[in-house]
C-alpha cells in the first residue's frame, strides 16, 4: 500500500475517531485495515486493504463512503470487477463524484462517476494518466466552469466505452493525448490544433501535458475568478509524448473555457 505521506493515512492502521464521555476521551473504531482516510465535498472517504490470497503483499482495495460523518459506511459500488489498487477522488462540485481508480497498470487507470446516491459509480473514461510520486491525476476540472474537465489518457488500451465514439479507434501506435469534455464526461473529444500552427504531418492536434510522471511540464491551470481561461503547456501533433525537441513544447492558453487555444508563448512556462 502506499505510504503515510502519499495516502494521507498509516498503513495498516485502523482509523479511530474520539468522541469525549464524561471529561475521559473514548475511541470508537470506523474501520479496520483502513490505509487512506480522507474528507472531500462532505463525504469520508475511507480506502481499507486486503491482501490477496496467493500473495499478501498484492493487496486490494475497496473504497468505503459516508455521508453521516462516519456513522455508517457502504462501498462504492462499480460496474465491473476491478483490480483496485488505490483511488483518488478528483470532484464533486458539480453534483456527482468523480474518481479515479488505479488498477495496478503502469501509470493509468478509469475515472467514474457517482449517481444521485453517490455509491454507485460508472465509467466516464479509461486509461487516464497519472503520477506515482507525487500521487496525482491527470484529470484537471476548469475551475471556472461546471461540469468541464480535461484529462491525459492513453491509447496503449483500446477498450472504448460505449457511446465514446469521440476517440480515433483506428490509430495503430500507442501514445499519450489530451481530450475535455464540457457536459461532465457524457461526450469526450480531442483539441483541435491552433489555425496558426502549420500542421506538417497530419493528423495534428493540441495536446496538453497532464501530472505524469515522465515529464516536469507544469499541468493545466484554471482560476475561479477567472472565467473560461485555461493554461496549458503542450505540443501540436498526434500524441504527446511525439515530441521531437524540447523547443517544440509551447505554452497555450483558451479564452473560451478550452473550445479553443492560442499560443501564448514559444516556449514552455511554469505558473
Amino acid at each position: 500500500p502506499p505510504s503515510a505521506t502519499e495516502s494521507g493515512g498509516a498503513p495498516d492502521a485502523p482509523r479511530e475517531s474520539p468522541s469525549h464521555t464524561r471529561g475521559a476521551m473514548k475511541q470508537t473504531k470506523l474501520l479496520q485495515s483502513c490505509f487512506s482516510f480522507f474528507d472531500m465535498h462532505g463525504g469520508l472517504f475511507a480506502i481499507q486493504a486486503f491482501p490477496g490470497e496467493n500473495e499478501p503483499s498484492d493487496y486490494s482495495g475497496e473504497l468505503q463512503i459516508s455521508h453521516d460523518m462516519g456513522l455508517s459506511f457502504r462501498k462504492a459500488q462499480f460496474p465491473e470487477t476491478l483490480v483496485e489498487k488505490h483511488y483518488l477522488v478528483l470532484d464533486g462540485t458539480a453534483g456527482n463524484i468523480f474518481i479515479h481508480v488505479l488498477h495496478g497498470s503502469e501509470f493509468t487507470g478509469s475515472v467514474y462517476e457517482s449517481s444521485s446516491d453517490e455509491y454507485v459509480f460508472s465509467l466516464i473514461l479509461h486509461n487516464v494518466e497519472y503520477s506515482e510520486r507525487p500521487l496525482l491525476s491527470s484529470f484537471h476540472r476548469l475551475l471556472s466552469l461546471e461540469g468541464t474537465y480535461f484529462a491525459t489518457v492513453s491509447t496503449e488500451q483500446l477498450d472504448i466505452p460505449a457511446g465514446h465514439d469521440d476517440y480515433d479507434s483506428t490509430l495503430e501506435t500507442t501514445g499519450l493525448y489530451t481530450v475535455r469534455t464540457f457536459n461532465k464526461g457524457s461526450k469526450w473529444s480531442r483539441i483541435r490544433a491552433p489555425e496558426s500552427i502549420p500542421c506538417l504531418e497530419p493528423p495534428c492536434y493540441l495536446n496538453l501535458y497532464g501530472a505524469d510522471s515522465k515529464s516536469v511540464r507544469t499541468p493545466v491551470l484554471s482560476e475561479n475568478t477567472a472565467i473560461g481561461l485555461v493554461l496549458g503547456n503542450g505540443y501540436v501533433g498526434e500524441y504527446l509524448d511525439d515530441v521531437p525537441d524540447v523547443d517544440e513544447v509551447a505554452t497555450y492558453f483558451s479564452r473560451d473555457g478550452g473550445l479553443t487555444f492560442e499560443m501564448f508563448s514559444e516556449y514552455p512556462h511554469a505558473y
